[in-house]
């Protein structure tokens, strides 16, 4: 094991996922066993407060199980890595800047709200407005599972706030994961 620091690390991986394992069924366990808890009181006092403590506890648990499920069809090699990301404007000129910035933004609020964290490698700033290119990093759990289908062209079509004429625009940006 100390003599071959690969081994090592992979062997930690696998244990670090038995552990999370282990604690989601502990933790869903957990819930079960307090639903039913007030299930049982509710039938001692008729009070609401206790179904509804039980509907609260089984809709998040409905939601850690999709959350595991989804976490399940993740098997491929890397989906469980972290994700580099590169972002670079195509046509549309400051509107495409602006649709980086704003796909950097999308991104870094997934990553927040997933807790994840996103670090900036590169950026690029536009010379009016936006972003014309950035290359970051998403690090958490199943971060280029969830990413990986990200890539390729997005298309933004909307007024745009950079045209004096306030014409109808369209702007692309090109992802890689």
């Amino acid at each position: 094991f100390w003599n071959n620091p690969n081994q090592a690390q992979t062997l930690m991986r696998k244990l670090d996922e038995i552990k999370y394992q282990i604690n989601l069924v502990n933790r869903w366990e957990a819930t079960i066993s307090d639903a039913n808890a007030s299930l049982e009181l509710f039938t001692f006092d008729q009070e609401e407060e206790m179904v509804e403590e039980s509907k609260i506890g089984l809709k998040k648990l409905r939601g850690d199980l999709d959350r595991w499920e989804l976490e399940s069809l993740l098997c491929g090699e890397y989906d469980q890595e972290s994700a580099i990301i590169s972002i670079n404007a195509g046509a549309g000129g400051t509107d495409a800047q602006d649709w980086v910035e704003i796909l950097l933004r999308m991104y870094s609020r997934w990553a927040d709200n997933n807790q994840m964290s996103l670090v900036i490698n590169e950026i690029s700033q536009g010379e009016e407005a936006g972003i014309k290119s950035v290359t970051f990093e998403i690090d958490g759990k199943y971060a280029y599972g969830y990413l990986q289908h990200e890539k390729g062209t997005h298309r933004l079509v909307r007024i745009s706030p950079f045209n004096a004429n306030g014409k109808r625009q369209t702007s692309f940006a090109g992802v890689e994961v």
